[in-house]
């Protein structure tokens, strides 16, 4: 069953603290920066998945990959995203 979880704020978030599969990013709104995602359970670290150097309000990403560790999400400014996650 997918789960989501939304950030907003210029910040580490956990997604996923677990094995996961990571199906989509939404950029919703919020102070523009990029935004990091790796493959690890915690702060910042371990394999880089993407990096989205300039996001854009509306843009949507879809992945459908396979996170060994878990999803973690850095975002360098108050970027609104909604990550969906099974």
């Amino acid at each position: 069953m997918a789960q989501y979880k939304n950030t907003s704020s210029a910040a580490t978030a956990v997604h996923s603290a677990r094995p996961c599969r990571l199906i989509r990013i939404q950029i919703n709104g919020g102070t523009m920066g990029a935004i990091t995602i790796y493959d690890n359970a915690s702060a910042g670290s371990g394999t880089v998945i993407a990096t989205i150097s300039a996001p854009v309000s509306g843009q949507t990403f879809n992945w459908g990959c396979q996170a060994v560790n878990g999803i973690t999400i850095v975002t360098a400014a108050a970027t609104n995203l909604t990550s969906i996650i099974e």
